[in-house]
């Protein structure tokens, strides 16, 4: 059964984003027969978020939160993992306490992967860059009619402080998109996942 895993913490926030959707998956586990079924169907969703949800998304291509062709298979797998686990009867408290956890999960999994496509799909709004980039030009240009005596010094500081400018505005458009580009987040809270269906001993697969 999808159960609770140890939570971390992290520096950055958009780098919890595919740490909080693999971290149901990380330990999916429950009793026979379903439960090799349900690892099976834990590792097929990871390995459709790595080889096919993620490429799109470093394309730019960002899929859609409704099903559709290229994002069916990833809803559909999440169905199936609800279906099994409510397809399980459990037989003790202890059991009712793992089934009822596992079916949070599974929703915490659907909600986790909503949140990663919404925020691959948003980024600043035109007005904001449009404020950005006549706040940026109109300190430019307060800094050049700054005059000075020393017209070297202030050539200079007018040259730093465009330059500094531009490159925090070249900061906010490399991280607008936290999963294209060259600040994206990678594919590694999955792979971790996909490596301990691999090497775990609790692993029936």
């Amino acid at each position: 059964m999808v159960q609770t895993c140890q939570k971390t913490t992290y520096e950055e926030h958009q780098d919890r984003l595919d740490r909080i959707e693999a971290e149901p998956l990380s330990e999916c586990r429950s009793p026979e027969p379903e439960g090799r079924e349900l690892q099976e169907l834990c590792r097929s969703y990871a390995e459709e978020v790595v080889n096919v949800g993620w490429p799109l998304m470093e394309q730019g291509r960002t899929p859609g939160l409704e099903r559709s062709q290229e994002t069916s298979r990833a809803w559909v797998l999440i169905d199936d993992i609800r279906a099994t686990l409510q397809g399980y009867e459990p037989r003790s408290a202890a059991g009712e306490q793992l089934y009822a956890e596992g079916l949070d999960q599974v929703q915490r999994l659907a909600d986790a992967r909503r949140t990663r496509l919404v925020q691959a799909e948003e980024g600043l709004p035109t007005v904001l860059w449009v404020v950005l980039i006549a706040a940026g030009m109109l300190v430019v240009g307060f800094a050049y009619f700054f005059g000075m005596e020393n017209t070297g010094a202030h050539a200079l500081m007018v040259v730093s402080l465009a330059g500094v400018i531009a490159l925090v505005l070249f900061t906010i458009g490399a991280m607008e998109h936290p999963f294209s580009g060259g600040a994206r987040i990678g594919t590694g809270a999955f792979e971790l996942v996909l490596n301990r269906f691999e090497t775990s001993k609790l692993s029936d697969l």
